[in-house]
């Protein structure tokens, strides 16, 4: 760790949230993603499919109706969402 604060002397989450950012962080490995204007970011890369759509619906348009993957369909469970 000594090494990698030498070679980044700030942390991306404070350095954000000094310049006026808002931080959203949720529990490990879960899909979130975050929308400002036509920023579009996601958490992890179990956020990779709701990132895509979320591009796509900033860019004016509706992303296809899809069926989940396994992955989500998990992530579903742990988040009690009913799929």
């Amino acid at each position: 760790m000594v090494q990698i604060y030498s070679e980044f002397t700030f942390r991306l989450e404070n350095m954000l949230t000094f310049r006026g950012a808002t931080f959203k962080q949720i529990d490990f490995m879960l899909s979130e993603v975050a929308v400002s204007r036509k920023v579009v970011t996601g958490q992890n890369p179990f956020s990779t499919t709701k990132s895509a759509e979320a591009v796509i619906e900033t860019l004016g348009l509706t992303p296809v109706k899809r069926k989940l993957y396994s992955d989500e369909k998990s992530v579903c469970l742990i988040n009690y969402i009913d799929f």
